[in-house]
């Protein structure tokens, strides 16, 4: 049996559709107050028929990442752990929790998998844990991590995260871990890349960055695929393109239908916004999406290099603009 963690999350809900749609058993931890109703709604959008018969398939078990007990009752004849969930916040104020759920909460994900002499696991991650440097050569997976200003509290979680992983590895635990770019994916509008498809409409202004992406079946295939197979104690960078940030906006306004942006925003808009959003959250005590991170990390200029994942199990990456398209009727 598979022990499934972040199986409500755009990732992890393809994760759990594929093993589900391929025989696997499954068990899958959620929170009791988790909203069961949009993993089902997403299910529907990727199977189309017989979602039912498909969840009926799922045992469910209510737990909490930093709860040990709920884990370890969680992992009780499970021989193969996956490792989806994970908190994404680029806002200051989190960054407490960020360290709590994401460090911690793998760090008890790895010590109960020990344990229970789990065979293998493997942990999502983002590229995120990598060093990443503007620089123009493109980022692998021995791109060295360094600590800094430009680090956001995001970064330094899943970077704390995979440092657990790699500890379970020394261990014992036989490990590989995958490292997406941005995923694009069906999931919550309000999260992760929903974001995007969400506000596309009325956006005036794209920014002189760029942006890199990958369909999340595709981070979910070669998941599994890297899990079955031999590989253990590697990484690997998961991304289909790395494009600009107008050309990318272009796409998504096509897939929405919706009118592209046409300005580029100047660097002193965007340092004079975020400040004053920042002004805004302090005094309202509100958590909004523009921050400083999230404005240095769109002007950022990454590349990331994919042919050891290409090499490795011989595959394809689906380009972004058939992504978009693909998934964009979904949030329309």
């Amino acid at each position: 049996m598979i022990f499934l963690t972040g199986g409500t999350g755009l990732v992890g809900m393809r994760v759990l559709y594929d093993l589900v749609v391929s025989g696997e058993t499954v068990r899958a931890l959620k929170r009791p107050s988790s909203d069961l109703d949009k993993v089902r709604e997403v299910f529907d959008f990727y199977h189309g028929r017989d979602t039912d018969k498909l969840f009926e398939k799922i045992d469910w078990v209510n737990g909490d990442l930093l709860d040990v007990v709920s884990l370890q009752d969680a992992m009780k004849g499970c021989d193969e752990v996956i490792h989806a969930a994970a908190m994404v916040s680029f806002h200051p104020r989190e960054a407490d929790v960020l360290y709590q759920m994401n460090v911690l909460g793998t760090r008890y994900m790895v010590d109960v998998a020990l344990e229970s002499g789990i065979q293998r696991f493997l942990h999502i991650s983002s590229v995120a844990a990598l060093g990443r440097k503007n620089d123009g050569v493109a980022i692998n997976e021995q791109s060295k991590w360094v600590d800094g200003l430009d680090a956001s509290g995001y970064a330094r979680s899943k970077y704390g995260a995979e440092q657990e992983v790699w500890r379970g590895a020394e261990e014992g635990l036989s490990v590989v871990i995958v490292n997406p770019v941005v995923v694009v994916g069906a999931g919550r509008a309000e999260h992760s890349s929903g974001q995007i498809f969400a506000g596309a409409s009325g956006r005036k202004w794209y920014i002189n960055g760029m942006i890199s992406l990958v369909d999340v079946r595709d981070v979910s295939k070669m998941a599994l695929q890297l899990m079955r197979s031999d590989v253990r104690s590697e990484r690997f960078v998961l991304c289909s393109q790395d494009l600009e940030n107008q050309k990318f906006m272009e796409f998504m306004s096509h897939a929405m239908e919706v009118d592209p942006p046409t300005k580029q925003a100047p660097t002193w808009m965007l340092e004079v916004a975020w400040r004053v959003v920042a002004l805004k959250d302090l005094i309202f005590r509100t958590k909004s999406l523009l921050t400083k991170e999230t404005v240095k990390g769109s002007l950022n200029r990454y590349s990331y290099d994919t042919s050891k994942v290409k090499d490795s199990l011989d595959v394809a990456f689906i380009p972004v603009r058939q992504s978009l398209e693909y998934f964009a009727p979904f949030y329309r």
